[in-house]
């Protein structure tokens, strides 16, 4: 029996066709890649951050009393805190975080679905799909901010809501995509509000009162700031020199004007992208996509001017920047239009396409990757007067010269991401982020995906749909799960009870030299980590008093500059060596920490008769370190403990 297809509702449409076992197997696949693609690292990153604030809600006299929770000026404005809570409260954090992770990854899935059959369907429609799966979607600060997170963090979910907002705007449900709009706000304002913009703009164009409307709410948010409401008031508000510099040490990308070069790489090759997208299709599905680019290019100008230049502090807390998210997830299913449409276009066209695939190659290289892809769209835009009739061994040669320059810019990066995965020791189990990161991974699906939409129905499309669903599946079971033994026992939050009889003596908080594992293995409030430093720009006295601890630990050499500027002073100290007159200094203060917990790689020993226990961690944690541009590995399984009350002397020395 065969099904017929409905006729597609973009460029991208090859017809109805049978719906055969290899037509199965095949669209089978595509949510197999996504899963691929999409692998778990556990508690790590922000998702170290929400679920120690569910932690502490839930033990507000323990977690909760940590100066990072104490101190919170930014997790009152989403219900994922709620939502969190309760998870981490019935399954504890490890399974709540990877429900949520797991949540986000199947709404992301959903939501691009929706969005992308709106620009193609049938096997077009599967390589938007698998390139939304498989390409880089980094914004802003490359290579730091990024989109389509499977990890315990609200951003994912809002941009779920986002792009099914977009998908409701396409088919001109308006009322259903502000709904969801509304929905993606209550988990993360900040990534809602660039649809809340693409909607006004796309429906001001055919009513200018969505203009009226919108230009009678800013002016009201003007007024409110003036009146000083609060929250709004943050809008007049400067923030001031010592506050300023701490920022742009610890979170650079804050700030437009601190962006690296390599940063600017990235847009210029989604931008293009979203463009000939937007160029390539029609209606409410053209309008979004340069709609996506105006609120984009807007909240790049409103953050350089108002942040950077004036320093407001809610211009510089809202980081309008960040719309540049939306370009970049558009990007790839534009691509993927892309992919189907240019060949179609002559040889120009077939030109163009082979330029924009080289740029996506090399994306971050400057200034190959720009280049190529503002070429590329000159050529598509070239007028139809002036048509380029090139002979087809000519677009040949041209393809070839271009795949052999690509290969040529990312060899170095998949052979230093190969080497990586290589000298990987038992304690790290990331095994293929390395490559997606280098690009290594990404084309081979992709070009996969285009030979299924190009050539249906071949003779051994089912054999070879079904061989590489098998082979998917054993990849998903063998890399998914990229947690450590370490990170999964760690995010178990099950109390050693060997160290808490160790450090039962003394409450208060507790300094856990170059890690931030206290949280879960003891339930109480650390000192100073560097993870406390992420929320500073919504907390004054948290980025206070953040410095103040980071800069003393700088000071006896238990840190260096690259814990307080990570974007300029590159890590040095992987091994904090605790001495006694640093133990005195920390421990003379009238804020001192109650215990200071210090890892101790194989061969250190702690010397008799200076006090302190050596506590032995149930698994070993690894750790990695570029020196030399090298990657060193480094494994803690032992950790000196010591109590500051009546203690003022302690070193450890090597053998």
């Amino acid at each position: 029996m065969t099904i017929a297809l409905p006729r597609s509702r973009g460029p991208g449409d090859f017809g109805p066709r049978p719906l055969s076992w290899g037509a199965c197997l095949g669209a089978l696949c595509v949510p197999a890649i996504w899963i691929f693609a999409s692998y778990y690292t556990g508690i790590d990153g922000d998702a170290r951050i929400y679920m120690a604030r569910a932690l502490a809600d839930l033990d507000p006299n323990g977690v909760g009393r940590d100066i990072m929770f104490a101190l919170d000026g930014q997790s009152a404005f989403t219900i994922f805190r709620v939502l969190a809570a309760k998870l981490v409260a019935s399954l504890g954090p490890a399974n709540a975080a990877l429900a949520l992770a797991l949540l986000n990854m199947v709404a992301w899935f959903a939501a691009m679905t929706a969005l992308a059959s709106r620009f193609a369907s049938d096997r077009a429609l599967a390589v938007l799909l698998v390139c939304a799966a498989v390409l880089p979607c980094s914004y802003g600060f490359y290579p730091l901010m990024g989109s389509r997170e499977i990890i315990a963090v609200p951003r994912p979910l809002s941009e779920a809501g986002v792009l099914f907002a977009l998908a409701a705007l396409c088919a001109g449900r308006v009322w259903l995509a502000l709904a969801l709009l509304g929905a993606a706000a209550l988990l993360h304002p900040i990534m809602a509000l660039p649809g809340f913009a693409v909607v006004f703009l796309v429906q001001g164009r055919q009513d200018r009162r969505w203009f009226v409307a919108l230009a009678l709410g800013l002016a009201a948010a003007a007024v409110a700031a003036l009146a000083g409401l609060p929250l709004f008031v943050r809008l007049t508000t400067v923030i001031d020199a010592p506050w300023r510099a701490l920022l742009e040490d610890r979170n650079p990308y804050l700030f437009v004007s601190h962006w690296h070069a390599a940063s600017f790489s990235p847009l210029a090759v989604q931008s293009v992208s979203v463009a000939l997208g937007g160029l390539l299709t029609s209606g409410r599905r053209r309008a979004i996509l340069f709609a996506a680019l105006a609120v984009a290019c807007a909240g790049v100008a409103a953050g350089w001017l108002l942040g950077d230049g004036l320093s407001l502090l809610l211009a510089v807390q809202v980081q309008p920047w960040r719309a540049l998210w939306l370009v970049a997830v558009l990007a790839m299913p534009a691509f993927g239009l892309c992919l189907i449409e240019l060949p179609k276009r002559g040889p120009s066209g077939q030109i163009a396409l082979g330029l924009l695939v080289f740029a996506w190659i090399t994306f971050d290289t400057l200034p190959a990757s720009p280049l190529a892809a503002l070429l590329a769209l000159a050529l598509f835009v070239m007028p139809a007067s002036r048509p380029l009739n090139f002979s087809r061994s000519f677009v040949v040669a041209i393809w070839i010269i271009l795949l052999a320059m690509a290969i040529a810019l990312k060899w170095q990066d998949a052979a230093l991401a190969l080497e990586f995965v290589r000298s990987m020791p038992a304690t790290r189990t990331d095994m293929t982020g390395p490559l997606w990161r280098a690009g290594v991974l990404p084309w081979p699906f992709v070009l996969v995906a285009v030979a299924w939409a190009r050539w249906p129905g071949t003779r051994f499309e089912t054999l070879l749909a079904a061989s590489l669903l098998v082979l998917l599946a054993l990849l998903i079971a063998l890399t998914w799960d990229a947690r450590s033994p370490a990170s999964k026992r760690v995010a178990s939050n099950v109390h050693d009870a060997v160290l808490e009889r160790m450090t039962a003596s003394k409450p208060g908080e507790v300094l856990w030299l170059n890690g931030d594992e206290e949280w879960y293995w003891l339930g109480r409030p650390q000192w100073i980590t560097f993870t406390h430093g992420a929320g500073i720009v919504f907390s004054r006295p948290l980025a206070m008093l953040w410095s103040e601890r980071m800069k003393l630990l700088i000071s006896l050499g238990l840190a260096d500059e690259g814990r307080l500027r990570p974007w300029r002073a590159p890590a040095k100290i992987v091994v904090p060596v605790l001495t006694a007159s640093a133990l005195a200094a920390l421990c003379t203060r009238q804020d001192a920490p109650a215990w200071i917990v210090s890892p101790l790689p194989a061969g250190w020993s702690l010397p008799p008769g200076l006090g302190g226990s050596i506590w032995h961690a149930p698994v070993t944690q690894g750790v990695e370190a570029y020196v030399d541009q090298r990657v060193e590995w480094y494994a803690f399984d032992s950790y000196a403990v010591v109590a500051c009350a009546g203690n003022a002397a302690l070193k450890l020395s090597s053998p």
